[in-house]
């Protein structure tokens, strides 16, 4: 058996291997919160055609405060994964129960971030970029 961490798996060539298992380390924080979330035509057995993930360290104790940079990352929306930094850095040091912090959130921020492509998903004859519009 062969372990290897993330980064050593992902240059790994894969031919004549097969994955048996995979071990996810343990934060020892109490204070992050992992999300991650697909659309898709249904929920098992499909292949998402837009996908988020969400990585935040946060202090419930104030609000829900951003306490470092999380991490923000959508798939789908063009032709690479995109990584939301200007939304993270922005985020930093901002309640997250703060109404004000939500609505300066919307879309308009989020959208700078996402540089669309309006590409042709292989599952939708539609732009996927348009989930971003609500």
């Amino acid at each position: 058996m062969i372990k290897a961490s993330l980064t050593d798996f992902l240059k790994m060539d894969m031919k004549g291997k097969v994955i048996t298992a995979v071990e996810l380390p343990r934060y020892s924080s109490q204070d992050i919160y992992i999300r991650t979330y697909k659309r898709a035509l249904r929920l098992q057995q499909c292949v998402a055609y837009v996908n988020a993930a969400f990585n935040f360290q946060l202090d419930a104790s104030t609000n829900y405060t951003v306490k470092k940079k999380p991490i923000i990352l959508f798939g789908g929306i063009s032709s690479t994964k995109i990584h939301a930094e200007t939304t993270e850095e922005f985020l930093i040091g901002k309640a997250l129960g703060d109404p004000l912090i939500l609505k300066g959130l919307k879309l308009d921020k989020i959208n700078h971030n996402l540089h669309c492509e309006h590409f042709m998903s292989s599952t939708l004859q539609t732009p996927s970029c348009d989930f971003s519009r609500g």
